[in-house]
């Protein structure tokens, strides 16, 4: 019995060696299959890997050029805008002292209008009182009585009338000639 129990357990040791061999063959195999099938299909897909990852990185690219013209064309249109407003700003303010300037010359020029209109006034009004001071007196002398011819020859002045002063806009006119002055 001895014998037989020996090659059952020959045998058994011989069915688990097989299955070990024959477990350890599917693993090898299978993970051999599993490596080969994973790199057929890595190389049959590699191009259009390839050919996908440089259209992404042609991609990435473009755009990130693309953001980066979009960033200097801004800060660009920017500074242009700042320049723009500050020159407008500055013809403004030009503007403004062209503005003061005329003003001042238009100040000067009526200050300098309204003193000569000041003197002339002056001397016009002067002038107008010194006339009217005249009229006074021509009026007044024409209220007193002028003395006859007898009574000049009494007094012993000449007869002879004082000489009249042209009345003004009227030319007057030398008896003895007949011309006018």
């Amino acid at each position: 019995m001895e014998a037989v129990y020996l090659v059952v357990n020959g045998v058994g040791l011989v069915l688990d060696l097989l299955t070990l061999m024959l477990d350890l063959n599917f693993l090898l195999v299978s993970s051999l299959l599993a490596t080969l099938a994973w790199l057929l299909a890595f190389i049959y897909n590699l191009p259009h890997t390839v050919l996908t990852s440089l259209l992404h990185l042609g991609r990435g690219f473009l755009l990130s050029l693309l953001a980066l013209v979009e960033a200097v064309v801004r800060f660009t249109f920017g500074g242009l805008q700042a320049l723009g407003t500050l020159l407008y700003s500055c013809y403004s303010g030009l503007e403004s002292l062209k503005l003061l300037g005329h003003l001042a010359s238009h100040g000067a020029l009526r200050s300098r209008e309204f003193l000569n209109r000041g003197i002339l006034n002056m001397v016009s009004n002067g002038h107008a009182l010194l006339r009217q001071a005249c009229d006074i007196c021509a009026i007044a002398m024409s209220l007193v009585p002028q003395p006859t011819t007898g009574q000049l020859a009494k007094s012993g002045r000449s007869t002879r009338s004082p000489p009249r002063w042209p009345q003004e806009g009227v030319l007057s006119q030398d008896p003895a000639t007949g011309h006018s002055s």
